[in-house]
């Protein structure tokens, strides 16, 4: 595995972001975004939801895995923009369902992709970079 980081300006544009993902991922991208229940019907359509696990105190909140398949990335800026609350990947490769279903912990969402050794890109802490995973 080769993992590049690629970090990013103070005050990155949303363009600049959009040529990073075009590079990586010329022929468009999946997405998978692990989602606060309540926040769905905020999210850009059409979408799948995956699967759905209880996390917080108690259970007391509901999180959503969902894939888009962003075949001219054009919802690739929704997520950059909504990073700080909502955790993704990108890659050129759809995942099996059933895998998704087992994730029942959020830091599971991102380590499935590496665990199943898939290309993936994601964004790093307080979008300052981007994680590029490649095998």
């Amino acid at each position: 595995m080769t993992h590049y980081k690629i970090f990013l300006e103070d005050e990155i544009e949303e363009y600049d972001f959009f040529n990073i993902i075009q590079r990586i991922y010329p022929l468009g991208c999946y997405i998978y975004a692990v989602v606060n229940e309540e926040y769905l019907r905020y999210l850009i359509h059409p979408f799948t939801q995956v699967s759905t696990f209880k996390q917080g105190i108690f259970g007391s909140k509901r999180k959503v895995i969902i894939f888009i398949h962003d075949l001219y990335l054009e919802k690739i800026r929704y997520f950059y923009e909504t990073y700080p609350f909502i955790k993704c990947v990108f890659t050129d490769k759809q995942i099996e369902e059933g895998y998704l279903k087992g994730i029942k912990k959020k830091h599971q969402f991102l380590s499935c992709f590496r665990k199943r050794k898939v290309n993936h890109l994601s964004i790093g802490s307080h979008a300052e970079w981007i994680n590029y995973y490649q095998w």
